[in-house]
C-alpha cells in the first residue's frame, strides 16, 4: 500500500500495525462470528501474543523504505517471492470453530443444574471432569479460545522427554516439564465452562477417520427455581483431518444435533 500511496505511507504502517494487533486480539472475535454467519467462506485465528513479535518488521520496513533512494537496488528473479508469499496463503489455518448462541431453558434449578451434568452418562475417551460452581477453589487456568477455564489442580505429574544415543541404548534427557492433574472444571462468575461432547456417531459426512468428541463452549445462567444451557461454541480443532479442506456444509449442523440428543436431551430426561 505505501507503494501505491507514498505520500501516506506513515499512516499506513501504523494503520498495518493496529490491524494487526486488533486481528490477533479478542476484539476481532465479534467481526469474525459477523463474517462466518454470512456464510461466503469462513475465517479463523489464533489468540496468541507472540504473534505480536512479526511488529517488529515494520520500523525496518518503513526505514528501508525512506532510504531506498540511497540503497543499491538488487535484481532478483520474482519466483521466489512469488513462492514465499504463496507459502504464507497456504499456511492461513482452516476455521476451527462454529458459533451457535442457542440457549435451552430448564425447570429446575441452576445447582440441579449442574448436578445433572456431573450425572451424565459419557464415555471415559471425553474425559469429562466434573463440574462445580465454587469457582473461588480454582488454582488453575488456560486461554480456551477467546475465553478463559478455570480447574482445580490436585498435583503436577513430572514428565521426561528421552532420545537413545545409538547402539549404547544410553538415555539423554531432552526435557523436563510438568503436567497438571486437573481434578474439577468451574463454571466462570460470567456462567461460561467448557465440555467435551461425543460426536464420534454424528460425523456422517466424512468417509475417513472421526472425532470422538468436540469441546464446546457453553453458559449457565439460572436460579433456585429455573435455569438455562446456552451452547456458544464448538471447537474442532481436534477434528483438523476431518474439517480441513471440506465445505463444510453440513458439519454445523450435525454438531449442534450431538449435542441436543447427548447433552440436552439426557438433562431434560434425568
Amino acid at each position: 500500500w505505501s507503494a501505491l500511496f507514498p505520500k501516506q505511507k506513515l499512516k499506513i504502517f501504523w494503520f498495518t500495525a493496529f490491524i494487526f494487533i486488533f486481528w490477533k486480539s479478542p476484539f476481532s472475535e465479534p467481526f469474525i462470528g459477523f463474517w462466518n454467519n454470512l456464510s461466503l467462506f469462513r475465517i479463523s485465528r489464533i489468540v496468541d501474543y507472540t504473534d505480536l513479535m512479526a511488529l517488529i518488521v515494520l520500523p525496518f520496513s518503513f526505514v528501508i523504505e525512506n532510504q531506498k533512494e540511497r540503497l543499491k537496488t538488487l535484481t532478483i528473479n520474482p519466483i521466489f517471492p512469488l513462492i514465499l508469499a504463496a507459502f504464507s496463503f497456504m499456511a492461513t489455518s482452516y476455521q476451527k470453530n462454529f458459533d451457535y448462541n442457542k440457549t435451552y431453558d430448564f425447570s429446575f434449578s441452576k445447582t440441579e443444574l449442574v448436578k445433572r451434568i456431573n450425572n451424565l452418562k459419557t464415555d471415559s475417551i471425553n474425559h469429562v471432569l466434573p463440574l462445580s460452581l465454587n469457582i473461588k477453589n480454582s488454582n488453575y487456568f488456560r486461554l480456551e479460545g477467546s475465553d478463559t477455564s478455570f480447574s482445580y489442580v490436585s498435583k503436577y505429574e513430572l514428565r521426561i522427554d528421552t532420545l537413545y544415543k545409538g547402539k549404547t541404548k544410553e538415555i539423554d534427557t531432552i526435557l523436563k516439564y510438568k503436567i497438571p492433574n486437573i481434578d474439577t472444571n468451574y463454571v466462570s462468575k460470567s456462567g461460561v465452562f467448557f465440555y467435551n461432547i461425543p460426536v464420534k456417531k454424528y460425523m456422517k459426512e466424512s468417509k475417513t477417520g472421526y472425532c470422538d468428541f468436540v469441546k464446546a463452549m457453553l453458559k449457565l445462567n439460572g436460579n433456585e427455581t429455573s435455569s438455562s444451557l446456552t451452547i456458544l461454541k464448538i471447537f474442532t480443532g481436534n477434528c483438523m483431518g476431518m474439517f480441513e479442506k471440506k465445505a463444510q456444509k453440513n458439519e454445523k449442523e450435525n454438531l449442534l444435533n450431538a449435542f441436543e440428543e447427548e447433552i440436552i436431551s439426557k438433562l431434560k430426561n434425568q
